[in-house]
């Protein structure tokens, strides 16, 4: 992994996990910058992302999702989170609506999103499963995804979490996803999360992840 990748990680803020359907409380922020080191036997590439959320009411939560792979590909959306319902005061129900860009080959163009996500946490963990549909303008047809994601929690420093995802792109290429994780938290308040994902979406890979989580 190259030496701006690490950089880039190292001098960006980051937070903990505040996706899907949990609301970021009025007034406070959450950051995550990413690095993905991914290969297969016929080359690798590398992918940063960057994810943040900001609470600007009590009901309404704002944020920027981007993703890429330099010279090949990627996104930049920017969200708005509303929640549905609160379950028995742990389980939320949220709707997002996001819009932006997407690169490929042929340029940027628009791009839409929308997720429907149920979350629920307890005191030994969490977890979330959000359904989006997206529309990238060029592409024949709406691309759909499936992602969860279950968490524990506890008083060690060093706790697992695990992800799942599948999906259809637009160009109709199926994908699949599932990853493990360690979250580490720091002394002064930054976890870094490290992680290892087998992907297939038109080719089999395996990416090495490194991202670091903080909250204002």
């Amino acid at each position: 992994m190259r030496i701006w990748l690490i950089s880039l990680l190292l001098i960006w803020p980051a937070h903990i996990a505040a996706g899907g359907a949990f609301p970021q409380s009025e007034g406070t922020a959450f950051l995550s910058t990413s690095g993905t080191y991914r290969w297969n036997t016929q080359g690798a590439q590398q992918e940063v992302g960057l994810y943040g959320t900001y609470g600007w009411k009590p009901r309404l939560t704002i944020g920027v999702d981007a993703y890429f792979t330099p010279g090949v590909s990627g996104h930049a959306l920017m969200f708005l989170r509303l929640p549905l319902s609160r379950i028995r005061g742990t389980s939320h129900i949220a709707v997002e609506f996001g819009a932006g860009a997407a690169q490929d080959a042929n340029g940027w163009a628009p791009m839409y999103r929308l997720s429907l996500s149920h979350g629920r946490g307890w005191p030994r963990g969490w977890y979330d499963l959000t359904a989006s549909l997206e529309r990238r303008s060029g592409e024949p047809a709406l691309g759909w995804k499936l992602d969860g994601t279950l968490g524990w929690k506890g008083a060690a420093r060093v706790q697992p979490m695990l992800e799942v995802g599948v999906g259809r792109t637009g160009w109709d290429t199926p994908e699949r996803r599932v990853s493990a994780k360690l979250r580490i938290a720091s002394r002064r308040g930054p976890v870094w999360v490290l992680g290892i994902e087998r992907k297939r979406s038109g080719t089999e890979t395996t990416g090495l992840s490194l991202a670091l989580w903080r909250r204002f």
